[in-house]
This record gives structure tokens, C-alpha cells and sequence, in this order.
């Protein structure tokens, strides 16, 4: 499944396939023996074989305790659990281990289930096994109702109907499957719709994941903790629709004993849940399960270069996030790494992070020679909207990768050799540049033998240079970038992010948040439409005062074009006139190009004029964008005259045709 996209999947088609799998049906229950009599009922009116079906009902310490309804078709039991608080995350956990199906449908026990409702979730985890099958409730007053009706009605919702009660449902559940286009979209919050009270899931898969919170003693959101974890471990959400249940008991929302204690689970979930919209992330803010695992192998560096990079890891604007360092038995300086990093509740000495933090949703691993600037990690996390997988290439130094743990658990549950390739197959990889990443090398990597000039001077006549053999051309993307220069996103760009800001507004907080963020927006926006002026207005200064220069060695008008002789320019006689691009000529003595380049300024080099014939000009001031060479004896390109320096080194790259083997006399000048 790439992604969330259950839709890939195909399942057996209602009332068409053959169930071979054994489903046993979780009922935790707190005072409830009248409503289980309704659940039974309907439970012994399943389309799924009977012989198939298990029921194992939890009493959280009732008083009196909780009976088997008679007359079950099906295996059935119940066990108890002693009351301390809220206990359904509990009584999940025991029912599940008592359970003897291969699948597990978790069910409250005041729910009743439409006849196709097991069969529904079961199909499903007959062809994925890290599914999780998520059920659907209706809301209505069952009184007068009787386990007969229940168990005779082959459409719970027409029975309903005929009793012209009123039905109501949960709208929130709604607008999460709107927003999400039914799970699969995207969006890395799918599990807020992960109800414990119609779930579906294998239950090896319920295992691998730790089972429910039993620590959550209160009324509300151990489902959602619960879902959270299942979806980091690579779980598919699927919406059944056909898994419908019915509530017996009118209201939909919350009544205000549980709406005030969802309030303080909300304050709890922001320490297990990492994920934006269920904590406030802020400067110095650390949570119970960060949002990044960050792995840093030190095999290879020292103690101070390793704390180079994990201290600017720590420094990081973004705050959210623990560092797992690999230190190899026997490196020189394990004892000093490990006394002192190994007290900093941020930095964890480990080998594995995905199996010491295994619900963080976001891993990163950097290489040893890579250093992260302080906003480095929430450009990546940006980065990686939208995506399962990012990387920056640093070539020879490797790579910087980003990836969520739902990917990277999926590829790694399909078996995959390299799990992070794996992972951007299955959610989606993009490629950042280190400038866009705000990430950079070590600067002392470079440290040795100075590296040769390209050129040197040779035996023979003054002014005679040979390519040194030993020198190479640098890599383009490692040549130093145009000056930074304020732009503008396209409107196009600008408004898919605030329709993605506004699409995940949560609560009034989120709001508040976004108008925040686009009046900051419409403030860069107007800062740099004024810096843009004043640049522009600064460049035409600068070309104003080029225009008044007509002869330069040092300082190169505002764009040398063409630098060389007549003789060796090919279709120089074409060019007559300064605006078919061609701004200077540089000349040795000897050459005769002036009688055939007309109109343009002439310099000439050589001992008569008291210049040397070598380049007279600073290659890092003439080639502040990194002119990428094209091949040798390529054609010369008229230009156009460009405004502003941004024009100037774009065009350049694209037309400069210069490649310079040898300088030894006029010819070659």
C-alpha cells in the first residue's frame, strides 16, 4: 500500500468470499448487563460463520458482576479485571489476551452491531495484516427494544426507522473523512479517527504495537494513543463503512463530566502524541516522545569534531527532537563521549533509535562530516510534507536523509534490504539541495596539501601557461552561489500553503496561529518588494558608472562578455555594434583583431602596454555565480543587456562558451 491508499487493496466482496480466520470480538463492559443483552443478540446474528466467531467480554469490576447472556451460537466468555479508574484500555488488553481469533474487533458493549459488521472488518485483515478496519456508529434511544427484535432484524437502521427514533452520529468523524478524502490523503494525523469502540485489527499486529496505554485511568483518548501508535508502526487505516454499530443511547458528543476530562487528556496526549495540532511546540519545549529522532554516527570523528555536530544538533531552533549516538566499542574516546553526553536527557547512546524510540514519527540520520545550521531541521521537516522520504545529496560526504517511521516500518515489515529507498517508494521522496536544507560540510575536511593552481608558467617566452595536469574541475554544485537576493514565491505557491495552513486548523488556537502567520507573510512579502527596488535601483547605478568606463583590468566592467582577440573570435567580423553583445576585447600585441571589430572598446596586453598577458582579473570577482564550463570550441552567443546582476548571472550560465586549454601567444589570447 503506497501511502494510506487502502483503495489498492481488494477484499472479499460481502456475502461473496470464504472466511477461513477466526475473529474474536472485544467487549469491555462496566455496569452494562442490560445493554449487553442487545449486543449478544445482535452478535448471534452475523453473516460471519458462527463457527468462526469468539466473544470474550471484560467486566471492569461491576457490582454485581457481569453475566453471559444466554443462548450465544457462538464462543463466548468473560473475565474480570479489578476496578482502579477508568479501565478500558485495561480490559482491551485482557480481552485481547484472551482472545483465541487470529483477528480482533473491539467493540463496546453497549454497541450493536449491524449483521454484517464482523464480516466487514474481517475481510479486510484476510488480505492486509497491519490493517486497522475503522468502524462507523449511529446514536439512538433503544428503549422498549427487545433482544428478539434485535436478533430477528436483518437492518438495525430499519428497525430504527420504524420506531421513528432519532438518530444522530458523530460529525467530527465526518469532517476528518472529508478532510482527509476517506484516509488517503497524505496528512500524517489519519489515526484522530481511530475509535476504540468499532476497531478493527490482527492481532499479532495489536501485540507488535504494545497493545493499549493501561496507564490512562480517566475517561478519554487512550483510542486515539493507541491509533497514533498503530499508524507509526506502519499500520493502513481503513474506513468501513459497512462496519456500522449502534450507540443505544442518544447524544453524539461528550456530556461535560467527559468533555472536562478530554480536556485534561488533551494535556497528556501532547507528551505521547507527537504531532502538530496536539502540542505547542515552542523554544525549549521538550515532550515525553519527540517529533525527531536524530541518528549521529561518531565511528569516525573525535570528541571534539563529534561535538561539533551533536551540540548543533542540540542547538537547533526546532526543539523537539532527542540525539542517538553510535559509538563503537572501542573508539579512542568513548569514555568522554558517553560522560559527556550520556546525562543529557536529549541524547540517548544507541545503536537503533527506530527500537529505542519507536513512536517518534520522524527519523533523521546525518553524516559524519555533515553540520546542520540552526534552522536546518525544520526546513527538512518542511520538506518532507507531503512525503515519506527526503534526502540531501552531499556526494562524497553522503547524505542527509529525513523519513517518517510509518515508512520506514512499512518497507521494513516488506522486507526490504534498504528501507529508506523502500520508504520514499511507498510515501513519496524528494531531493533537497544543502543550501535549501540549511545544511553544510565541515569546513576543516579541506585542511592539507594546498591545491595547485590551474595554471603555471613554463620554459619559453613570456606569457606562455599549460594547464597544470593535477588540477580539476571543481563539482558546479560546490561552487559558491549568486549573491542571496529577496524573491517572491509564485502566487501559485503561496496559495497552496495557505490552503494547506488552513486545512489543518484544529481549534481556535490554530487559527490564531495561521493569521498570524500570514500577516508575517504579507510583511515579508511587502520587505521584499523593497529590498528588490533597491537593488534595482543600486545596479542601474552600477551600470550607469560602468558605462562611463571603457578600458579595465582589475575592476571588470558590469559584464565582460567576450574576452579575447579578433583573429581567434569566431564570427567576430559580425560583430559591429556594442548591443550585439560584445562589450571589451582583450588583445595581445601582435594580434590584428582591431581591423575587424568595429565600435567596441579595445584593450591591448603585452609588454608594449605595460600589462601582462596573464588574466588580469580576480577569477572570484569576475565568477561571483560559478560559471558551469560547456565544451571547448563552442560558439559564441549574443546576450542580451540585462538589468539586474541576478539577469546577468543567470543568462551567463546559460550562454557563457569558454574553455581555456592553453595561453601561448596571440592566437590563443
Amino acid at each position: 500500500v503506497r501511502g494510506n491508499d487502502w483503495r489498492s487493496l481488494e477484499p472479499g466482496e460481502l456475502g461473496r468470499w470464504s472466511p477461513t480466520e477466526r475473529v474474536t470480538v472485544v467487549l469491555p463492559c462496566y455496569m452494562g448487563q442490560a445493554e449487553l443483552e442487545l449486543t449478544f443478540a445482535a452478535l448471534a446474528n452475523q453473516t460471519y460463520p458462527s463457527h468462526l466467531l469468539e466473544a470474550v467480554v471484560v467486566d471492569d469490576g461491576s457490582t454485581p458482576p457481569i453475566t453471559l447472556p444466554a443462548g450465544a451460537s457462538f464462543t463466548a466468555s468473560v473475565v474480570a479485571q479489578e476496578r482502579d479508574g477508568f479501565g478500558l484500555a485495561r480490559a482491551r488488553n485482557l480481552g485481547a489476551e484472551r482472545a483465541s481469533g487470529e483477528i480482533l474487533v473491539f467493540l463496546d458493549c453497549d454497541m450493536i452491531p449491524e449483521p454484517q459488521l464482523v464480516e466487514a472488518h474481517a475481510r479486510w485483515h484476510h488480505v492486509e495484516d497491519r490493517a486497522l478496519t475503522v468502524g462507523f456508529r449511529n446514536h439512538a434511544d433503544f428503549d422498549g427494544i427487545t433482544a428478539e427484535d434485535v436478533g430477528g432484524a436483518t437492518n438495525l437502521a430499519w428497525l430504527i426507522g420504524q420506531r421513528r427514533r432519532p438518530v444522530t452520529s458523530p460529525q467530527w468523524i465526518e469532517f476528518h473523512m472529508t478532510r482527509t478524502r476517506n484516509l488517503t490523503t497524505s496528512d500524517t494525523d489519519l489515526f484522530r479517527v481511530a475509535s476504540g469502540g468499532n476497531l478493527g485489527i490482527r492481532r499479532d499486529f495489536f501485540q507488535t504495537v504494545g497493545g493499549c496505554d493501561a496507564s490512562f485511568r480517566q475517561w478519554g483518548a487512550e483510542d486515539i494513543e493507541f491509533g497514533y501508535r498503530a499508524f507509526n508502526w506502519g499500520g493502513v487505516l481503513v474506513p468501513e463503512r459497512q462496519a456500522v454499530a449502534w450507540h443505544q443511547g442518544t447524544g453524539a458528543a461528550p456530556d461535560p463530566a467527559e468533555e472536562s476530562s478530554l480536556v485534561e487528556q488533551r494535556d497528556r496526549l501532547s507528551h505521547l502524541v507527537a504531532e502538530r495540532g496536539f502540542r505547542q511546540w515552542g523554544p525549549g519545549r521538550s515532550f515525553e516522545v519527540p517529533f525527531v529522532t536524530v541518528a549521529v554516527n561518531v565511528a569516525e570523528l573525535t570528541f571534539d569534531e563529534a561535538s561539533e555536530q551533536i551540540d548543533g544538533v542540540l542547538a537547533s531552533t526546532f526543539h523537539d527532537l532527542v540525539v542517538g549516538l553510535r559509538v563503537p566499542e572501542r573508539h579512542p574516546e568513548r569514555v568522554r563521549l558517553e560522560r559527556q553526553y550520556g546525562p543529557d536527557h536529549r541524547v540517548l547512546l544507541t545503536g537503533d533509535l527506530l527500537d529505542e524510540v519507536p513512536h517518534a514519527p520522524v527519523r533523521l540520520e546525518i553524516p559524519p562530516r555533515a553540520r546542520l545550521l540552526p534552522t536546518a531541521v525544520g526546513s527538512l521537516i518542511k520538506g518532507l510534507e507531503g512525503n515519506g522520504l527526503v534526502r540531501v545529496d552531499l556526494q562524497q560526504f553522503g547524505e542527509v536523509r529525513l523519513a517518517l517511521t510509518p515508512a520506514l516500518r512499512r518497507a521494513e515489515h516488506a522486507g526490504a534490504r534498504d528501507i529508506w529507498s523502500a520508504a520514499g517508494d511507498l510515501f513519496g521522496e524528494r531531493k533537497m539541495s544543502a543550501a535549501a536544507a540549511r545544511v553544510k560540510v565541515e569546513a576543516n575536511i579541506f585542511a592539507g596539501p594546498r591545491r595547485p593552481s590551474r595554471f603555471r608558467a613554463t620554459s619559453g617566452s613570456q606569457g606562455r601557461y599549460n594547464l597544470n595536469p593535477m588540477w580539476s574541475p571543481p563539482d558546479p554544485d560546490s561552487l559558491p552561489s549568486a549573491p542571496w537576493r529577496p524573491v517572491n514565491p509564485p502566487l501559485s505557491v503561496l496559495i497552496r500553503k495557505a490552503m494547506s495552513k488552513v486545512t489543518r486548523i484544529r481549534k481556535p488556537g490554530d487559527a490564531v496561529t495561521v493569521a498570524r502567520w500570514a500577516l508575517r507573510g504579507l510583511g515579508n512579502v511587502a520587505r521584499r518588494a523593497r529590498r528588490v527596488r533597491q537593488n534595482r535601483r543600486a545596479d542601474r547605478r552600477a551600470a550607469r558608472g560602468a558605462a562611463k568606463t571603457s578600458l579595465t583590468t582589475l575592476n571588470v566592467p558590469g559584464w565582460v562578455r567576450v574576452a579575447g582577440g579578433g583573429d581567434h573570435l569566431p564570427g567576430a567580423h559580425a560583430f559591429r555594434i556594442k548591443d550585439e553583445g560584445v562589450e571589451l576585447v582583450v588583445a595581445a600585441a601582435a594580434d590584428s583583431g582591431r581591423r575587424r571589430v568595429e565600435d567596441v572598446p579595445f584593450l591591448r596586453v603585452g609588454l608594449s602596454s605595460g600589462l601582462s598577458e596573464s588574466p588580469p582579473f580576480d577569477h572570484r570577482r569576475f565568477n561571483p555565480g560559478g560559471y558551469r564550463p560547456v565544451a571547448h570550441g563552442a560558439a559564441i552567443e549574443t546576450a542580451p543587456d540585462l538589468g539586474s546582476s541576478e539577469d546577468r548571472i543567470q543568462t551567463a550560465r546559460e550562454t557563457l562558451a569558454v574553455s581555456i586549454d592553453r595561453v601561448d601567444g596571440p592566437a590563443s589570447a
